[in-house]
């Protein structure tokens, strides 16, 4: 057992039985309760016991616990959300620019801690161009504005259509 969740049990037994003693009213029943409260506490107290005298506890883990595992979770929460908003915005500033129905998909590396981009992909099946944007070469155009936006190499930027 870990001693955050140990320390947490503990914790939770102890609220738990104020919160029931709040509720309960004072007679016998509140006092069945509260000597079952102390078994539990005084049961959840000596449980490490056992680990500590078969040499089963490691002093090494103490304080090791799944954090690491939700940290890193919580991270590609973070970098997934990044790269929606980067694409969000992509999508407004090409939009601005008269490039209309691109699909752009960005990657990233989930392996480092920042936000790095490894390639962006766009779909260009359904780009509408303005008038203004009518004579102009689409890939290379594209290609700048992102190169512009997001500060990529152009080995990054994949076009499809």
């Amino acid at each position: 057992m870990v001693l955050t969740d140990y320390l947490l049990s503990l914790v939770g037994i102890v609220i738990l039985s104020i919160i029931i003693d709040l509720i309960l009213p004072s007679g016998q029943v509140n006092k069945y309760i509260k000597s079952i409260f102390s078994f539990i506490f005084i049961f959840v107290l000596v449980s490490p016991i056992p680990k500590l005298l078969n040499g089963e506890f490691n002093f090494n883990n103490i304080f090791q616990s799944s954090s690491t595992e939700l940290n890193e979770n919580y991270l590609n929460n973070l970098k997934q959300e990044q790269a929606d908003k980067l694409m969000e915005s992509l999508n407004k500033q090409f939009e601005e620019r008269g490039f209309y129905g691109l699909d752009i998909l960005v990657t990233y590396n989930s392996d480092n801690l920042i936000f790095e981009i490894q390639k962006i992909f766009v779909d260009l099946t359904n780009l509408v161009l303005n008038e203004n944007n009518q004579h102009i070469n689409k890939y290379t155009t594209i290609k700048d504005l992102l190169i512009e936006f997001t500060g990529v190499r152009e080995e990054q930027i994949i076009l499809n259509g």
